[in-house]
């Protein structure tokens, strides 16, 4: 049964992706600390949502083609990939979740989000995905299609 709008993906959901852009690695090759600093990064749901704030991204096992995806989601200014498995996402200390959010002619989009944090607390979310988040570079895809293909 085909996923829809508002729902939460189910245990069998390989992971969560969003595409950092260029600027936001350090030079380690981990996430510098603003690519979760953005004013429109972690932002409140315009429409209003039940959800406080989120994160745009896509559900994985919705992607067929991730390196046309991210590329079509930033444009020129494609540096890499955000990445973690839903079930590590949904975190109760931090009332986060995903959450299947499609949008015209984007079928795989998904926001991270978060109840109950405003704007001015948003910094609480973005140190936990700092610690959370993982990240490769273009040329490491190979690292995500693993976690797409994990346990099938």
């Amino acid at each position: 049964m085909p996923l829809a709008e508002g729902t939460l993906p189910g245990r069998g959901t390989r992971g969560f992706v969003s595409s950092p852009m260029s600027g936001y690695f350090k030079s380690d090759g981990t996430l510098a600390n603003n690519a979760f600093s953005g004013q429109k990064v972690i932002s409140p749901p315009d429409p209003p949502r039940p959800w406080s704030l989120e994160l745009s991204g896509a559900l994985l096992s919705m992607i067929s083609d991730l390196r046309s995806y991210a590329g079509a989601f930033c444009g020129d200014k494609f540096a890499g990939y955000m990445f973690q498995k839903v079930e590590n996402l949904r975190n109760d200390d931090n009332a986060t979740d995903v959450i299947f959010t499609p949008r015209a002619g984007d079928n795989a989009h998904a926001d991270l989000v978060a109840y109950h944090l405003n704007v001015e607390s948003k910094y609480v979310l973005r140190d936990w995905l700092q610690d959370s988040i993982q990240c490769v570079r273009p040329g490491k895809i190979e690292v995500i299609n693993a976690l797409r293909h994990a346990g099938a």
